[in-house]
């Protein structure tokens, strides 16, 4: 027979259409056997626990729910996917990785998000090991399975690479079902109780952490510092920010700009298929309805627009303690985006897409199923920016950051040291970002900058500052460029001349490049409430306030305008 030719957006593929892995929603049971065998397989990317185990609550339900787990009713499983080889407790690294946390289903009978989300579990941590395998004795074998299993999925070497980055410099806790009976049960509420109207947000404090869904929630905000926020549902198709309750209206909230470019790229990166249009996306109030007690503004205000919060005092499930409702300045600060998934609440088979090219959204693979995958991995790389050097000259450069590896910028952990002559024509990405506002590289002898490269974990905003403020004519600067990402998932690139000149021959030569992001999303729109608040979203501030800075549980966010790449060596010949 002759051969077909495939056509989609993006690029020609020539001969038959490749074997794909169809999605299903999975059942409880599936996702929890999954999780267990994600926690097996990648013990030192993941750590897999339960609300019950991690935080003492009860479980929903009695011996008659969820019976494959041994105990009675239904627990609410937690996977963490974070380096913990990289970034070991105690380390310096630990607490200042940036956090972002995914909740597949507050209502049990919305079906695409818990999928999705054991999905982007699995297809990060098969990233993030075959990358690491490469670096390990003895693997080669495994290194290439685990690539072949990725290329099945359109994942090439780069994309490889991007996912594992995402592992090695992030910490992303997952909650698939997080209304576990209802989602066992098939039922919208937990034993009859919404649990996306029981926070204590515009609330009463009688009607508010009623639910084990909701507690589990609110342990998770309160053991970390999430940036970024992602609750699954469905009955529509739509991304949705703050505001999203009665009081506040039409109007738009302190963080808009942000919220709304951050919208906009997951409704493009999530693309179309069939009949299924592009995400609608704006504020919850305009394209869903005003709520008491929702998620969605209990995460993103519950630390700073105190007028509306007030501790719970429910009496199910034998009470909770008030004290878990008070709130340090730092714990609910999130973009915690509400992701109607489908207009069905379980979507036909023949929508949920496929594996097919899983990262390209205008694949003939795409479904509900891929473009929630696209979204979370999409809120996981842009909650911190990020920089690398991929050339210099004429040769490709390495990765950056190598699975398991501690030091991301000791002099003994940057790449192998180059040699070139006068000039050298060096290459580097910005990612993590939309608009990157300025963008150079530095560079001069070792000892200059000694102080950058003796930090065990991301130099400090005042190490970097020093660096820029040096007028000894020592420290060289390349002309600041300016660029924005278009793309989502993609990154900018850059390129600028090295005068090597008057350095001497075996001089060793450090260079770094530097980027300030987002700068315009510390502008405060105009008829935002409340009235005269600057932005308070953690992801906006950590890239545009460096006096910016907040803790909790050990865990930090801290503001700069600068962020860098690991250092580039070059000795001059």
């Amino acid at each position: 027979p002759s051969r077909k030719l495939v056509w989609d957006r993006t690029r020609k593929i020539r001969g038959r259409k490749p074997k794909s892995r169809h999605f299903h929603v999975f059942t409880s049971r599936e996702i929890y056997s999954r999780l267990v065998n994600l926690s097996k397989s990648y013990p030192q990317f993941s750590t897999l626990t339960s609300a019950q185990a991690q935080f003492r609550l009860p479980a929903a339900g009695d011996s008659s729910d969820c019976p494959y787990e041994l105990g009675s009713g239904c627990k609410n499983w937690i996977i963490t996917i974070e380096d913990k080889l990289a970034h070991p407790k105690g380390y310096a690294s630990f607490a200042s990785l940036p956090e972002v946390f995914i909740s597949g289903a507050l209502h049990g009978d919305e079906r695409v998000g818990p999928t999705a989300a054991v999905e982007t579990a699995r297809l990060l941590l098969l990233a993030v090991d075959c990358e690491a395998k490469q670096y390990l004795p003895r693997s080669s074998t495994e290194a290439q399975s685990c690539r072949q299993q990725l290329l099945k999925m359109g994942i090439r070497s780069a994309q490889r690479q991007r996912l594992a980055r995402l592992v090695n410099s992030r910490r992303i806790v997952i909650v698939p079902t997080t209304n576990a009976l209802g989602y066992y049960q098939d039922e919208r509420t937990e034993n009859g109780i919404d649990p996306n109207r029981d926070f204590p947000f515009n609330n009463d404090p009688h009607e508010c952490m009623q639910t084990i869904a909701a507690r589990t929630v609110n342990e998770l905000f309160t053991s970390h510092i999430f940036q970024l926020s992602l609750t699954f549902h469905a009955g529509m198709e739509v991304v949705a920010f703050e505001w999203g309750n009665p009081l506040y209206g039409t109007n738009e909230s302190p963080d808009h700009i942000a919220q709304a470019e951050i919208a906009a790229a997951y409704s493009a990166y999530g693309g179309q298929f069939g009949t299924t249009p592009f995400y609608s996306h704006g504020k919850l109030n305009d394209l869903v309805y005003p709520v008491h007690g929702g998620m969605e503004d209990w995460g993103y205000a519950g630390s700073w627009d105190s007028s509306l919060v007030q501790p719970c005092t429910p009496n199910t499930y034998g009470g909770y303690s008030k004290s878990k409702t008070i709130y340090n300045a730092a714990v609910l600060r999130a973009f915690n985006m509400l992701v109607e998934a489908s207009d069905d609440k379980t979507p036909s088979a023949n929508t949920l897409g496929s594996d097919y090219d899983l990262l390209n959204p205008n694949s003939f693979g795409n479904g509900h199923v891929p473009r929630n995958i696209r979204l979370c991995l999409f809120m996981v790389e842009i909650v911190e920016p990020f920089l690398h050097f991929t050339k210099i000259g004429d040769k490709s450069l390495p990765s950056s950051m190598i699975p398991t590896k501690k030091t991301l910028f000791a002099a003994k952990n940057s790449h192998d040291m180059y040699r070139t002559k006068n000039t050298a024509s060096v290459q580097w990405t910005v990612g993590g970002c939309f608009q990157i506002d300025d963008t150079h590289l530095i560079y001069g002898t070792e000892k200059l900058f000694s102080d950058f490269l003796n930090q065990a974990s991301f130099p400090s905003e005042k190490t970097i500052q020093s660096l820029l403020a040096d007028n000894s004519g020592e420290i060289k600067y390349t002309k600041p460029q300016q660029g924005e990402i278009r793309i989502p998932g993609t990154s900018s690139v850059f390129s600028s001349f090295l005068d090597l000149s008057e350095y001497t021959h075996g001089e060793k030569i450090i260079c770094i490049a530097l980027a300030k992001v987002d700068q315009g999303w510390s502008q405060k729109p105009i008829d935002s409430v409340p009235p005269g608040v600057k932005p308070q979203s953690h992801i906006v501030n950590a890239r545009t306030d460096p006096t910016w800075r907040h803790e909790n549980a050990g865990k930090t966010v801290i503001g700069r305008l600068y962020w860098v790449s690991p250092p580039l060596s070059i000795q001059v010949k």
